[in-house]
């Protein structure tokens, strides 16, 4: 679900096994790594782009993308809280829990408008971006070929354009993230934790921990997760026992399983990768392709090794000048014994 969404903002370009490859293997670095967000970005670019997909869009589906989970993360846990006030009295921490998230959520609505809408802001980022971008291509020469304020621009229109019609994308974010909160419930229902524990009890409790979850320090929230899922559901009247086996499968399932199987894509993209290069070199190799610039025209040539020595099939190429007429060739020897005969034939 969630490489259809990276599928989606990329565009029909990449296919749907590309796009399980980009995602799963981004986040088998960003959970195994510590600190591994920008290891993670740069695999994910280094994929993302034999697909042809310019930088841009790139960029555009990352921060498009982490907008929309960051919101989910959010609106999911006062949807929840919400559901389960209705069959229960609210408490003052409830009031603290949905007032604090409906202000965050405001404001990064606010945020996010007044930042598509400003063009000063886009001036700014653009002067800033491209100082940076200058000195990288100092280092690096291939920087020197592209303008970031371009891609500055070309970004901006394109979460203007997400940002018009976000419901789709939103709706998809919702359903990958509910996910995980289905897998637990499962695990749950599995042990014998029953009626004891409402649907929209677990739901809450579910959000409220997978949010605090997210400013954890530790790679994908290791340790902390655990304890603050097992301990919500204790409180809640789950036995200790049940509550931490229910949530160690929660966490193999949407932790571990997801690092070894990111591993296994890098893997079998790096071994296809080597074999396309292998290929090229060998088609270059028996097939090699040069031009050369001759009379202000480019003119290819092309080696062919079949079979024997190479055969050059390049033909140079001689302008001819535009009152320059076709010149009947002469044959020195035919033309002196021609010209003799009739001498002879002129004198006697």
């Amino acid at each position: 679900s969630r490489a259809d969404i990276v599928r989606r903002l990329i565009g029909d370009q990449m296919s749907i096994g590309s796009a399980v490859t980009v995602h799963d293997v981004g986040t088998a670095v960003s959970k195994g790594v510590p600190l591994g967000g920008a290891l993670g970005t740069a695999i994910r670019w280094s994929i993302v782009r034999e697909s042809n997909v310019a930088p841009a869009r790139f960029a555009t589906m990352l921060i498009a993308y982490g907008i929309a989970t960051t919101l989910v993360s959010w609106v999911l846990p006062f949807a929840a809280l919400s559901a389960d006030l209705t069959q229960r009295s609210a408490d003052l921490t409830d009031v603290v829990i949905l007032c604090g998230i409906g202000l965050v959520v405001t404001l990064s609505a606010v945020f996010w408008t007044v930042v598509l809408s400003s063009d000063r802001l886009e001036g700014w980022a653009a002067r800033r971006i491209s100082a940076v971008w200058a000195r990288l291509a100092r280092r690096i020469t291939a920087l020197e070929q592209h303008d970031p304020s371009t891609a500055v621009a070309d970004v901006r229109r394109e979460l203007a354009a997400i940002a018009r019609r976000p419901w789709s994308l939103l709706g998809r974010s919702m359903a990958a993230q509910a996910c995980g909160s289905v897998i637990l419930l499962v695990a749950l229902r599995s042990i014998g934790v029953g009626d004891d524990l409402g649907v929209t009890e677990f739901f809450r409790l579910f959000f409220i921990t997978h949010l605090l979850g997210t400013f954890a320090p530790t790679p994908g929230g290791v340790g902390v997760v655990e304890a603050g899922m097992t301990g919500a559901l204790v409180a809640a009247g789950v036995e200790a026992q049940s509550a931490l086996a229910a949530v160690l499968v929660y966490r193999f399932l949407t932790y571990v399983v997801p690092i070894i199987f990111g591993a296994a894509l890098y893997l079998v993209w790096r071994t296809q990768r080597a074999r396309r290069a292998v290929g090229q070199t060998t088609a270059e190799r028996a097939f090699p392709v040069e031009s050369g610039l001759v009379g202000g025209k480019l003119i290819p040539s092309v080696t062919l090794a079949v079979h024997g020595p190479s055969i050059d099939t390049a033909v140079p190429f001689f302008p001819r000048a535009q009152d320059q007429r076709v010149r009947k060739r002469r044959h020195s020897v035919r033309d002196r014994t021609a010209r003799d005969e009739r001498r002879r034939v002129a004198s006697g």
